[in-house]
């Protein structure tokens, strides 16, 4: 029977924890990907496999989203700070 690799619930868990903690997404991302070096590099099967795959892609969609949304945020600060001195005269 395989054994659980030791980074496989942590991953899982950061990417989790990402959706409310943007911090712990491109971490997740990080550590997954390093894991699943490991893992092809070894040769190794391990049972929680997918846990790593899924935090891993739970980690890069959060930290997509993340950049998505701090973009945005700064386009509208410029709008904001353009429309506010533009506006009084």
């Amino acid at each position: 029977m395989p054994q659980d690799h030791p980074q496989g619930t942590t991953v899982l868990v950061l990417g989790i924890i990402g959706i409310f903690f943007t911090i712990c997404a491109p971490i997740a991302w990080y550590l997954g990907s390093k894991a699943l070096k490991e893992i092809r590099a070894s040769g190794t099967t391990y049972a929680n496999e997918q846990q790593i795959v899924i935090g891993r892609i739970l980690g890069i969609i959060f930290t997509i989203l993340a950049i998505i949304g701090l973009i945005i945020a700064i386009i509208f600060i410029i709008i904001a700070v353009i429309a506010a001195s533009s506006g009084v005269r």
